[in-house]
Formats: C-alpha cells, sequence, structure tokens
C-alpha cells in the first residue's frame, strides 16, 4: 500500500490531520487529589464569589512552532491518543504572576528566574494584599486564597508569610 492510497483512505473516511494539543501531564496521586478537592467543593454556590484565583503564566519569547499533526475524526478531538505531553521549561521566557476574584482581576506581576518559597513571596507580597484590600475591602473577611500545589506554594517559607499575614488558603 502507498502513502497516497492511505492518505486518500482516511480522507474518504473524514479522518483528516489536526495539530495534536498540550495538555499538562498528570500523575494518579494528582488525578486523585482533584477529584477529592472537586467532591469537597461540589455543593458551593455563592461561596466561590470569596475565592481569589492565583496562578504563574511562562509565556516562551522564542518559541518554534513544532505541533505535531495527528490524523482523527472530528468527533475525536478530545481522546487521550490526540493530546502530547508538556512539561513547563525550556527556552526564553517571561514570568507573570496574577489573580483574580468575583470581585475583580489583580494586576500582573513579572518575575524572572526560577522560584522557590522566598522568590515566591516577593513576587506576591505587595499584589496579594493590595487586591485584597481593593476586592472586598475591610468588611469582607470571607475571601479565601487558592493557589495550586507548586513547591514554592507550599515550602514552609510561603506557608510562614501566609499565616503572618492572614492569607487563608484553600486546601
Amino acid at each position: 500500500m502507498s502513502v497516497p492510497t492511505v492518505r486518500h483512505r482516511l480522507l474518504s473516511m473524514c479522518c483528516r490531520s489536526y495539530t495534536a494539543k498540550k495538555k499538562p501531564m498528570r500523575k494518579p496521586a494528582q488525578i486523585k487529589q482533584r477529584v477529592i478537592v472537586a467532591r469537597d467543593h461540589q455543593y458551593w454556590t455563592t461561596e466561590w464569589n470569596n475565592v481569589i484565583w492565583s496562578d504563574e503564566a511562562h509565556f516562551k519569547v522564542l518559541n518554534r512552532k513544532n505541533g505535531s499533526l495527528v490524523h482523527r475524526l472530528k468527533s475525536e478531538n478530545n481522546e487521550p491518543f490526540n493530546f502530547v505531553p508538556r512539561v513547563q521549561g525550556g527556552g526564553r521566557s517571561v514570568s507573570v504572576w496574577g489573580c483574580m476574584s468575583e470581585g475583580g482581576r489583580g494586576s500582573l506581576v513579572a518575575y524572572t528566574g526560577r522560584v522557590n518559597g522566598p522568590s515566591y513571596i516577593k513576587t506576591i507580597q505587595n499584589a496579594l494584599p493590595d487586591f485584597i484590600e481593593g476586592a472586598f475591602g475591610q468588611t469582607n473577611t470571607n475571601w479565601v486564597f487558592m493557589q495550586d500545589d507548586a513547591p514554592p506554594h507550599k515550602s514552609k517559607f510561603a506557608m510562614r508569610w501566609s499565616k503572618d499575614n492572614n492569607i487563608r488558603l484553600l486546601n
């Protein structure tokens, strides 16, 4: 069988080429923890309005476009075999931290280098309290800060800073 014959047959079955989606690689323990958190909070409604969501993002400056093509049916777009696992890091990048809640969005804070507990706190120490005061004011103390389980967020230094500054964390 020749390559053109296979390509023609795939096209006749409506199986076209698409760029594979990139998705963070999850370990089984991480998947299990995500299910536990989802079950613990499945009945929250207005409580979500008081959650401060935060995350970091890394944007590659000199990113080569090297997407992988996958052959699939249109209805198979979210099947696991259509994803290319990816991990963070590599290449030159711009890194920012930001937060938001139902009450508004915070400013983006740019940072450089690798992040550990002290550098993470240095990044958020001014932006987070300012955001809390602006979004919730002095009267609403029901807010809670949500961050992922990245090692800098869970470091002893970061946990101590959160406790010393009355930053309540969502488990």
